[in-house]
């Protein structure tokens, strides 16, 4: 689904090896108990998943992604809720942090219990 959704810039061959790339790092992460992955299914069809991962006593989200045919209804603010809830609520960690992509995704966010700390910028280079 990751790669299927990217943004159209990206050319699938070298965004799949990126994504590849990207989760042996999470599953590593993941096999020495440093955070875990989830999913939100609707039935048995995978609607969307999130990552979460832990340095020190922060928990950070990584990758959330709702399937197009299941946005705009309440699949990444219920997933984010319950993944942080249940991290808090286990003391795996104490404070929580996401990054948003555009006003849109920090207003759901918002919804959910996030407050904006800061404002983050990037320039990235599209490939040519």
């Amino acid at each position: 689904g990751h790669v299927r959704h990217r943004d159209d810039v990206y050319e699938e061959g070298p965004y799949r090896r990126f994504i590849e790339r990207r989760f042996d790092d999470y599953r590593r992460l993941v096999g020495e108990g440093r955070g875990a992955w989830y999913g939100a299914f609707a039935g048995e069809a995978l609607v969307g998943d999130c990552g979460l991962f832990r340095e020190g006593d922060t928990g950070r989200y990584q990758y959330v992604l709702t399937h197009p045919d299941h946005r705009r209804r309440g699949v990444a603010g219920t997933l984010v809720h319950r993944v942080g809830d249940a991290a808090l609520g286990a003391g795996l960690v104490r404070w929580l942090v996401i990054s948003a992509a555009d006003e849109a995704v920090a207003r759901l966010y918002a919804s959910v219990g996030f407050e904006p700390l800061e404002r983050c910028a990037a320039l990235i280079l599209a490939p040519s």
